[in-house]
C-alpha cells in the first residue's frame, strides 16, 4: 500500500517560518530606523552648518564695512569730532571662556545671567555677555533697507548692534539668542514726538516699531523729540542705539554703562507684526568678542600646548614672551588674577580711565571705543558745551585697535552637536 504525499506545512514548520519572517522584518525595520535617524541627524547638522555660515557671512560683511576713523596704517584710532566717520564700541561683560576647573570652589554662574548656569555643561558653554556696536557701510551692491513708517528706505550706512540674551526655559545647557539690530543712518533732521517723556522706554518701543532709523532723544525748546542721526552725531555715545541716558535711568549729562545682561537693550517682541525680526541666531553657546593686544603673550601648559587669553588654565601656564600680539578679552588679566586665586576680578565700569593701559590689563576699562573730543575724563560735560572741558582728558586706551576676533558657538539640541566659527578682522593695511 502506497502512502499519500503531504501537500502542506505542519504547524511547527509554520511557526518556524513565521518566527523567521518576524526576525527578518524586525531587522529591516531596525535598519530603516537607523537610516532614518542618520538622515535626520545629517539634516539637522546641515541646518546648523547653514545657520553658522549665514551668521558668519553677515558678521564678516558688517565688520568689513566699518566706518570708524583709521590712521595711515589702517588702525582704528581716535577721531576728530568735526569729521563724519561714525564709531566702533565694544562692551566686555564680566564673563569669560576662561574657566579653571582646578579652582576650589569652581566658577559658579547664576541662571538667567549671561554665561553658564550651575546645571550647564560648562565645557561647551562660553562667553555670552559681550556687546558690539559700530557704524558700517554696505560692502555689497545692495544697500541696507529698513522700515520708515508706512514705507521703506535704503541707505549705504547703518548703525549695527550685536548682543545676546538668555533664551527662556532652556537649561543644561542654558542657551542664548543672538540679536542683530540694524538702524539706517539717514543724515536727515526729521523729528518725531517722544510719546511719553516720563516713560522713555515706551517712546523708544513705539518709535522702533515703525522706524529702522538711527536716532537720538533731544529736548528742543522744552519739547521732547526723537531726531535722526548722522555719522557725526553717533560719535557722542548718548546718541547711539540703547545708550539714551533716560532709558537707563542715568542723569542727562552722563554716558551710561549698558547693563552687561543687555536686558535694557530694546528688541522686537516675540509676537506681533515684527516678531523677532532682529534675531539672527538661536541656540547660541558663545558670542565672545576679543581684541588684538600688542603686549599680550601666549602661555604654555604642562602638556606643552600653547594657550591664549580665554583658554582654560591660561592663568596657570608659563609665559611664552616670544609669541606676542594675541587676541583676548578686554581686561582678561582680571580673570587671570581671579582664577589664580590672588584676587577677585572686579567690574570696571569707568568710561574715561586716563593714562596708558593695556587692552588686557586688569585695571583697564571694560569698554573699548574710538573716542572723540566729545568725551570727558570724568564722563560729565562740566561746562555744558558738548566738548572737552577738563585738563588732560584723553581716551581710556592709548593703543590703536589693530584687530578684532569674534568666536561664535551654536548648539543643536536634538543631536547635541556643537559648531564653532572664528571671525577675525584685521585693521592693518
Amino acid at each position: 500500500m502506497t502512502q499519500a504525499k503531504r501537500s502542506g506545512l505542519t504547524l511547527v514548520e509554520m511557526l518556524v517560518a513565521m518566527t523567521a519572517s518576524l526576525i527578518l522584518f524586525g531587522s529591516v525595520l531596525t535598519i530603516f530606523q537607523i537610516l532614518g535617524d542618520a538622515v535626520s541627524r545629517s539634516r539637522r547638522t546641515g541646518r546648523l552648518d547653514s545657520d553658522m555660515c549665514s551668521l558668519r557671512l553677515q558678521l564678516q560683511q558688517d565688520l568689513e564695512g566699518i566706518t570708524a576713523n583709521r590712521d595711515a596704517k589702517g588702525l582704528l584710532c581716535e577721531v576728530d569730532s568735526g569729521s563724519i566717520t561714525g564709531y566702533f564700541e565694544i562692551i566686555e561683560g564680566p564673563n569669560s571662556d576662561l574657566i579653571d576647573y582646578s579652582v576650589t570652589p569652581p566658577f559658579n554662574r547664576v541662571p538667567n545671567v549671561s554665561g553658564p548656569s550651575p546645571s550647564s555643561n560648562d565645557c561647551i558653554v562660553g562667553d555670552t555677555d559681550d556687546m558690539l556696536f559700530f557704524t558700517t557701510r554696505s560692502v555689497s551692491t545692495e544697500p541696507f533697507i529698513g522700515k520708515y513708517g508706512a514705507t521703506s528706505i535704503t541707505s549705504n550706512q547703518a548703525e549695527i548692534a550685536y548682543f545676546c540674551r538668555p533664551t527662556p526655559n532652556t537649561s543644561n545647557p542654558t542657551l542664548y539668542t543672538l540679536y542683530r539690530r540694524q538702524l539706517l543712518i539717514t543724515g536727515g533732521t526729521n523729528t518725531a514726538a517722544f510719546a511719553n517723556p516720563a516713560a522713555p522706554k515706551t517712546s523708544w518701543d513705539l518709535f522702533y516699531a515703525n522706524y529702522d532709523v538711527s536716532a537720538r532723544h533731544e529736548e528742543l525748546g522744552g519739547v521732547h523729540t526723537i531726531v535722526e542721526n548722522n555719522a557725526n552725531d553717533l560719535q557722542r555715545r548718548r546718541n547711539r542705539f540703547a545708550h539714551d541716558p533716560l532709558c537707563s535711568g542715568a542723569t542727562r549729562g552722563l554716558h551710561p554703562l549698558i547693563p552687561y545682561h543687555a536686558n535694557n537693550v530694546l528688541t522686537f517682541p516675540s509676537t506681533g507684526p515684527r516678531a523677532n525680526e532682529d534675531v539672527i541666531a538661536t541656540n547660541v553657546l558663545a558670542f565672545d568678542v576679543r581684541l588684538l593686544d600688542p603686549l599680550a603673550v601666549e602661555r604654555q601648559g604642562a602638556d606643552t600646548l600653547r594657550m591664549q587669553p580665554g583658554d582654560q588654565l591660561y592663568a596657570r601656564g608659563a609665559d611664552m614672551p616670544t609669541f606676542t600680539s594675541v587676541y583676548g578679552d578686554l581686561g582678561f588679566n582680571s580673570f587671570v588674577a581671579f582664577f589664580s586665586g590672588s584676587s577677585a576680578p572686579g567690574i570696571f565700569s569707568g568710561y574715561g580711565r586716563p593714562g596708558h593701559v593695556l587692552l588686557g590689563s586688569a585695571t583697564s576699562s571694560r569698554t573699548y571705543d574710538t573716542w572723540t573730543s566729545f568725551y570727558r575724563t570724568n564722563n560729565t560735560d562740566d561746562d555744558m558745551q558738548n566738548g572737552v572741558d577738563d585738563v588732560a582728558e584723553r581716551p581710556p586706551y592709548a593703543e590703536q585697535l589693530a584687530g578684532i576676533q569674534v568666536v561664535l558657538r551654536l548648539y543643536d539640541v536634538g543631536t547635541r552637536t556643537v559648531k564653532q566659527a572664528t571671525i577675525t578682522r584685521s585693521f592693518r593695511k
